[in-house]
């Protein structure tokens, strides 16, 4: 059984990670990586620095890692900036950790707000309504959603087991969004 469940949502900007402890879903960590006035790859090494150092805080052999999938909705010379990020990041989780899950940006959604295309301001007022959290814990839209995608990964990885008992209880739409969650990624 895990320690930990991992959530991150991976970002140039702001990289948010969130780290809730199995199985009583207490959260142990939320932060943002956010560079500043750094570009290029400086700006990829040192996300992966901080990113690195935060994950080795908590990591136990066997933890899961959630992490958001690409917005396809990005344009311009940016996708390939955020495509360098995304591949460098999950190479190195493989590596390091062992491997990953992803969720589409939309899976999350519907998981949390029950349609895939809620915007940020509607996905930050699920996730304080539905599980009590507030603006004074989850500082950005960035440790939001990898508060979202950990909480979405806690109830992943309970799903078979307790579904099929009866003990874990679900909306219908947050059944759907479990099933879009893809097999583990590993080398």
């Amino acid at each position: 059984m895990p320690k930990h469940i991992f959530g991150i949502d991976p970002s140039l900007t702001g990289t948010g990670i969130c780290v809730l402890r199995v199985p009583d879903e207490e959260l142990l960590h939320t932060s943002t990586i956010s560079p500043k006035k750094i570009t290029g790859v400086a700006r990829l090494d040192w996300i992966m620095k901080q990113f690195s150092k935060t994950l080795d805080k908590f990591f136990c052999t066997g933890d899961p890692i959630f992490i958001e999938g690409y917005a396809f909705g990005a344009r311009g010379r940016g996708i390939f900036n955020i495509g360098e990020l995304g591949g460098i990041m999950r190479l190195f989780i493989a590596k390091k950790y062992g491997g990953y899950y992803e969720i589409p940006p939309t899976t999350m959604k519907k998981f949390i707000c029950g349609k895939g295309n809620a915007n940020k301001n509607v996905v930050l007022e699920r996730v304080f309504r539905k599980y009590g959290i507030g603006s004074e814990i989850l500082k950005d839209d960035n440790q939001v959603d990898a508060y979202a995608l950990a909480k979405m990964g806690m109830t992943y990885m309970k799903f078979d087991d307790q579904v099929d008992n009866g003990t874990l209880k679900l909306a219908d739409y947050e059944a759907v969004a479990l099933q879009g969650v893809g097999e583990k990624c590993t080398l």
